[in-house]
């Protein structure tokens, strides 16, 4: 009895959990379609929202510090105007028109503008010639490069 107790349990908890878990930007990526969109802008906790003809959608704007490092500095209430993949109520932008200037996301592939520079801090290793090599996460999984210091 116990164990059906648990297991039905199990089952539910997994379906309410699957039905509030949203999308990363890349999953959107994968598996929308490249869409214009725009509307008004809204804000709940961290996360943003594009308000466009009665429907929100969630944006997937990728890391702060990109946006910090862009100097993309959204408001509520502002209108946007944002091409990128649309899936269900979601989109991932490839370019973002914002406030009379246009920031760069994703290319049409999806890759990330912020992707390819290391691990998140900027880290590398350095040999005794003071030479990066990989990053700290990726170092021996076959896709290093090294780059020279650049002063």
């Amino acid at each position: 009895m116990k164990t059906k107790f648990f297991l039905v349990f199990a089952i539910v908890l997994l379906v309410t959990v699957s039905m509030f878990a949203t999308l990363k930007g890349k999953d959107v990526a994968d598996k929308g379609v490249v869409s214009d969109v725009s509307g008004l802008l809204s804000t709940e906790g961290s996360e943003w929202y594009l308000n466009s003809s009665g429907k929100e959608m969630i944006i997937h704007l990728g890391p702060e510090f990109y946006r910090d490092e862009i100097g993309l500095k959204l408001e509520e209430n502002k209108n946007i105007e944002i091409t990128g993949f649309v899936y269900e109520d979601e989109i991932t932008p490839i370019a973002v028109k914002f406030d009379g200037k246009e920031y760069s996301f994703r290319d049409q592939y999806g890759r990330p503008a912020w992707a390819g520079r290391g691990n998140r801090d900027g880290n590398y290793r350095q040999n005794e010639n003071n030479e990066r090599r990989g990053n700290l996460h990726n170092e021996g999984r076959g896709n290093n490069r090294n780059f020279q210091n650049q002063k």
